[in-house]
């Protein structure tokens, strides 16, 4: 896998909805099959497809010290550790406008699985809900894995994760 350099453009990657301004100065690190899962998923569900506008949504690199001391700076997101962004939140859009449910969240979630995102975490609590999506190696899941799953949710005034269908729940 390679980053996608800042001599690709969109075109050569085949990409119908997703252009460069979205991911702002983290283009150039954008893992190439992420952004063509990330068109897939796009094409499939049928919907806007939004990149959260949230700190860290799409890259992060190591926030202290050059060590990767929380999950947060060892996440997917992270371009120094991985050597690219294998990892994006967003926030697909209702075609109605109205807030995306559960519902919304399983079936984009499902989405994600039949696209080959090995990384799926919904988010049903943030102000707009939303998903993480990622493309970490497969040798990162546990045996039987095609996807690590979780959910998201604010409890106690803090965002804690769970398993996905209890987030869902």
């Amino acid at each position: 896998m390679t980053a996608v350099g800042k001599t690709v453009s969109r075109a050569s990657l085949g990409l119908k909805y997703f252009r460069a301004s979205e991911f702002g100065p983290y283009w150039p690190l954008m893992s190439v099959e992420l952004l063509k899962k990330l068109d897939q998923f796009r094409e499939l569900a049928g919907v806007p497809v939004v990149i959260s506008k949230a700190p860290g949504a799409i890259g992060r690199p190591i926030i202290g010290g050059g060590v990767a001391e929380s999950g947060a700076e060892r996440s997917y997101h992270n371009y120094v550790i991985h050597g690219e962004i294998m990892a994006v939140d967003i926030q697909p859009r209702r075609a109605d406008g109205q807030r995306a449910t559960k519902d919304d969240l399983r079936a984009w979630a499902q989405i994600a699985r039949q696209v080959g995102f090995t990384g799926i975490g919904v988010y049903p609590d943030w102000s707009t809900p939303g998903l993480h999506l990622d493309v970490r190696p497969k040798s990162a899941l546990k045996p039987g894995q095609t996807a690590a799953t979780w959910a998201g949710v604010y409890r106690g005034g803090k965002q804690v994760y769970i398993g996905m269908e209890a987030g869902l729940a």
